[in-house]
């Protein structure tokens, strides 16, 4: 019988094998993952599993906390297998080295870069000692899995270094191509890949997009394996490909994003119901004659209810302002009503955040 903690811990029926996932902002208890919250799977872990599967799809996040991680699962005694799924960029490659073995679907990528250091106004802060030893500590973390120098680290952290999932491997950051499903009708050619969605949220450079799907369609050459190798990856749906299945379905491909990046989505359960009330929003705003408003809720993860509610203040505002003449005080009071329904988060504040720490 599987089980499941609060947050993401599955445990496979033989009770060898568990499975603790990596989703969204690292840090952040509303929007990815924390420290505390893997200590918490990791102690359910502790007396049962000889292997852990550590499923990553993140921008990045804290440098800290990913440290913190990268402890904690370096000091359990079972075998631990990553595998990127959508992207591990920024601390969520950090993360990824703590793996015994880094596997990256064929149309994933990777990103590493250096810190820089910035107010929580997202005002950059010159303090060159804090930046020369945080920089120092991510090369020791990536020496330590990669067995490049310093110096070769040095280089590839002075910029935003992005790879493709086989020139990944090719640089030895990670170990295996997972080499992508035939696809069912469910996502055709029709649907948006999950990395896509991704890409497009969080400015993604284009051609490294390019690059990954590129590769991804081309099989690559087959190799003898060498002697005492690990099993080959084989190609699984991943959370990502079920996910972007679902949302297809309802017709909300290009919100895929919004999902994946949910730290409190990691079932394919949550994911179904959270795209329900996204098909019930856009539905809602239809009927209201605010269908151009439908992205816009979908994309802030709102409730229907809040949705419902904003609409119904707008509608209330659009009426006092028709009444200037008479309803002075009314017009302000919906004016107010109206600028508080305001969305507060946007792509742009959501990759300022996630670059708070580590740049």
């Amino acid at each position: 019988m599987k089980k499941k903690s609060w947050y993401a811990y599955n445990l496979a029926d033989d009770g060898r094998s568990a499975t603790i996932r990596i989703n969204g902002v690292i840090g952040s208890w509303a929007e990815g993952r924390t420290i505390e919250s893997l200590d918490y799977e990791l102690k359910w872990a502790a007396d049962s599993v000889n292997e852990i599967i550590v499923r990553i799809t993140s921008f990045g996040g804290s440098l800290a906390e990913a440290l913190a991680m990268y402890g904690a699962l370096r000091r359990h005694p079972a075998k631990k297998v990553a595998i990127i799924e959508g992207v591990a960029a920024s601390a969520g490659t950090i993360v990824a080295m703590a793996a015994d073995e880094i596997r990256i679907y064929a149309n994933a990528s990777m990103m590493v870069h250096g810190v820089s250091l910035v107010t929580e106004e997202g005002e950059e802060v010159e303090d060159a000692e804090a930046e020369r030893v945080l920089n120092a500590s991510i090369v020791e973390t990536y020496a330590a899995r990669t067995g490049k120098t310093p110096e070769e680290l040095a280089e590839c952290i002075a910029t935003d270094t992005w790879m493709t999932a086989r020139e990944a491997v090719a640089a030895g950051w990670a170990d295996a191509v997972i080499e992508i499903a035939e696809q069912g009708a469910a996502t055709s050619a029709t649907a948006a890949s999950p990395l896509h969605a991704i890409a497009s949220a969080l400015e993604i450079p284009a051609d490294v997009l390019e690059r990954a799907e590129a590769e991804a369609a081309t099989p690559a050459p087959a190799v003898p394996p060498p002697e005492n190798a690990p099993p080959p990856a084989t190609a699984e749906a991943t959370f990502a490909a079920q996910v972007n299945a679902l949302a297809v379905a309802e017709g909300l491909g290009d919100y895929v994003a919004a999902w994946l990046l949910d730290g409190g989505i990691t079932t394919a359960a949550q994911a179904k119901a959270a795209i329900k009330e996204a098909r019930e929003v856009r539905d809602l705003c239809a009927f209201a004659n605010a269908a151009g408003r439908a992205g816009e809720f979908i994309g802030q993860r709102k409730s229907l209810a809040e949705v419902r509610a904003e609409l119904i203040n707008a509608r209330a505002a659009a009426a006092d302002e028709r009444h200037t003449d008479t309803h002075p005080r009314v017009q302000q009071q919906g004016q107010a009503r109206q600028a508080a329904a305001k969305p507060a988060m946007s792509v742009d504040s959501i990759y300022a955040a996630l670059n708070s720490t580590i740049r």
